[in-house]
């Protein structure tokens, strides 16, 4: 018996963001398993770690704004008009993804402004989606807009709010 079968879902994950979903992830564990020890080899090669934190924040930082270019301005999620092209309920996390880890990164790389911009513009992009284009489906040869408390669209606002917490917290002030 298949995964589908069971659970009668198929998630589909974008070729070009599985790249930027692996270093991600791969930036992420490390941070969370061995935080101490990068904590420690920067301070022990500041230089070298600055360069790595800054070619990680421009890839991630880069494929967000990709992601932002193509499914900002995307009117249909998942059933889209006849010949219209449709974005993802994966697409809006994948992006809150790549430009919280972004932000991150450029704080790694003692960028704190970058990181301020990337997370507040990036992330209020996000939120503010749904309000200013919001998505419709396409049911009975008719369009429907989806609500704003449609998982659609929070798909949107909960990415959009973490990427600017992140922001505010690798934008701020060091001690």
């Amino acid at each position: 018996m298949s995964p589908v079968d069971v659970l009668g879902v198929v998630i589909k994950i974008p070729p070009e963001a599985v790249v930027p979903l692996l270093v991600g992830a791969g930036a992420l564990l490390i941070l969370m398993f061995f935080g101490a020890a990068l904590a420690d080899w920067k301070t022990k090669h500041p230089e070298t770690a600055s360069k790595v934190g800054m070619v990680i924040a421009v890839a991630l930082t880069g494929y967000a704004l990709y992601m932002g270019a193509t499914i900002i301005p995307a009117k249909y999620i998942d059933h889209g008009a006849p010949g219209e092209t449709t974005i993802g309920f994966l697409d809006g996390p994948i992006m809150g993804f790549s430009a919280l880890i972004g932000a991150l990164f450029w704080r790694f790389a003692n960028q704190r402004w970058l990181a301020l911009g990337v997370g507040l513009g990036l992330g209020l992009a996000m939120f503010m989606k749904p309000f200013i284009l919001p998505l419709h489906g396409w049911y009975d040869g008719h369009e429907h807009p989806w609500h704003f408390f449609d998982p659609e669209h929070l798909s949107f606002h909960g990415p959009g709010v973490a990427v600017m917490i992140a922001g505010l917290i690798a934008g701020s002030r060091p001690k």
